[in-house]
């Protein structure tokens, strides 16, 4: 009986061994793997990865999930960390719509994006005042990203004022798991993951499981609407506990030559936590009523979402217009609030 028993578990192991052997073989030979899917750190923006879609591990943060830039923080001018008298101080918080685009063709240098043109109309504005306007806007980033970055690197720098823009990638489809569901492997682990990376098997595995998942989750964005709303009013939070003002900025999209809104992409869940912020006395900044209202709106922008330098050029000029309204700012005066 025991040599039977022996006999009958080898056997089935020797079974499984060839399925697993010819699997193997069959997806090399048909050269699946081209496209590898799941697993935490897997963000649409990085499709260009070498593991497709996969944060590269030197760029991984286990808070952040990647860092925008080596070494610098910020785009552009470096600033000291401790305020000097006489400062107001900006921080632009958003994503590759604040950071200025950074892909071939569409490239918007520094002195293109609108922090550079803003913190220029402030100085125009109050020459006396030192203002400095902080780029810390980083491609890809999410609102949840966004608390985050405002919790570890931002709030140290004390800001006199805030100014928020999200959403684009906020609404994108999450791979597998929400931006809340992310977590960091330890190097072990992801020494493990690239071991079995390298089985087509494995690959064929974990695509066929992000499909199964895709059908039960087709309406599963990296952050739901709920989130949203909850991480923008952490950020504000945040940056008032610390005296800081603080301007949100709605998303606005080109679609088919037209400047549309998140309502009007069928996304009026998410517009919701800009309504529900501004009845709560929040400065909400409406980009897409703003461009909408001028003539050929969408020449102003590359693609879907990235504004060229002349539309950078207008968005800064209307934040200036909204800290006027929400006299943070007095037109032709040179005083400032700070409360």
């Amino acid at each position: 009986m025991r040599k039977s028993s022996f006999k009958d578990i080898f056997l089935c192991l020797f079974i499984v061994f060839l399925f697993f052997a010819f699997a193997e073989i069959g997806l090399r030979f048909v050269k699946f793997g081209v496209n590898k899917f799941g697993g935490y750190f897997r963000f649409g923006c990085f499709q260009w990865a070498a593991d497709k879609y996969k944060v590269p591990i030197e760029r991984q943060d286990p808070c952040l999930f990647w860092r925008c830039q080596e070494g610098n923080i910020f785009r552009g001018k470096e600033y000291p960390l401790v305020k000097s008298e006489n400062t107001f101080r900006v921080i632009c918080l958003g994503d590759s719509t604040t950071q200025g685009y950074m892909m071939q063709p569409m490239v918007i240098a520094y002195d293109q994006t609108y922090p550079y043109y803003l913190e220029k109309i402030l100085k125009n504005h109050s020459p006396s005042v030192n203002f400095e306007v902080i780029n810390a806007g980083c491609g890809g980033y999410s609102s949840f990203q966004g608390v985050q970055y405002l919790k570890i690197e931002l709030l140290r720098l004390n800001p006199d004022l805030l100014i928020v823009w999200f959403g684009q990638n906020d609404l994108r489809s999450a791979i597998m798991y929400r931006d809340a569901q992310q977590r960091m492997l330890n190097n072990k682990l992801q020494q493990l993951e690239s071991f079995f990376n390298r089985s087509r098997f494995y690959q064929f595995y974990r695509q066929a499981l992000f499909y199964i998942s895709s059908l039960f989750s087709k309406d599963k964005r990296r952050v739901s609407p709920e989130e949203f709303y909850n991480n923008l009013k952490e950020m504000q939070m945040l940056a008032q506990s610390r005296g800081a003002r603080v301007i949100f900025i709605t998303p606005v999209s080109k679609l088919n030559s037209r400047i549309v809104s998140l309502e009007d992409e069928g996304l009026a869940d998410y517009l919701k936590a800009f309504y529900d912020l501004r009845k709560e006395d929040a400065a909400v900044l409406d980009l897409a009523s703003f461009f909408k209202q001028k003539a050929e709106g969408a020449k102003y922008f590359f693609d879907y979402c990235h504004p060229n330098p002349e539309g950078n050029r207008l968005i800064a000029e209307s934040i200036y217009s909204a800290l006027v309204d929400n006299r943070i700012l007095q037109r032709g005066k040179s005083e400032i609030s700070k409360n």
